[in-house]
């Protein structure tokens, strides 16, 4: 099986949240320039390091942003330019689309939500611990097994046809009988 591809697609509200920020962050960057060229040490350094975490910010979050979902014969893989999140196949007991309301009331635990895409470990009352995945949050896919992932890939139902056509024949292929 050729690796399938499915594109993480930019939400309207992403798109408007990632701009905001970004004129926020490229504003606070040029205001704390002033501050690098100081005479006072002390000063120059706090603007020093104010300018690396904003545009340390800026990069990683660029770079672990998903920008899409791969599925081969083993695995389920959410793309990012920086440490690829691969989830197998074998391990997936469900796979089921969803909508929004799935994520209502969920904490933040470790991620970011609005710069680039929404990403990370989440928590709220109906999954629990769960990890997210996405541009977009409507056409979510839910998929649970040894932990719960909630994705967003475009073409909603081939990727979920796909899904499950790998998945059973990732367990065909280890004789397991879910």
């Amino acid at each position: 099986m050729t690796s399938l591809w499915y594109k993480a697609e930019w939400s309207t509200g992403l798109i408007a949240s990632t701009t905001v920020v970004m004129v926020i962050l490229l504003s606070g960057i040029l205001l704390t320039f002033k501050m690098c060229m100081a005479h006072n040490p002390v000063i120059r350094v706090l603007g020093i390091s104010l300018e690396v975490s904003m545009v340390g910010m800026v990069i990683f979050s660029y770079l672990l942003s998903p920008l899409g979902y791969t599925i081969d014969n083993a695995n389920l893989t959410v793309v990012r330019r920086l440490k690829p999140v691969v989830i197998p196949l074998a391990g997936i007991s469900k796979a089921e689309p969803s909508t929004g309301k799935l994520l209502e009331d969920s904490i933040r635990l470790l991620g970011n939500h609005g710069l680039w895409g929404c990403y990370g470990k989440y928590r709220n009352s109906k999954l629990g611990t769960y990890y997210l995945y996405a541009r977009n949050l409507k056409n979510l896919v839910l998929l649970e097994g040894e932990k719960k992932y909630v994705i967003a890939p475009e073409r909603l139902q081939e990727f979920l046809q796909d899904l499950n056509h790998a998945v059973a024949a990732a367990r065909g292929e280890k004789g397991n009988s879910k």
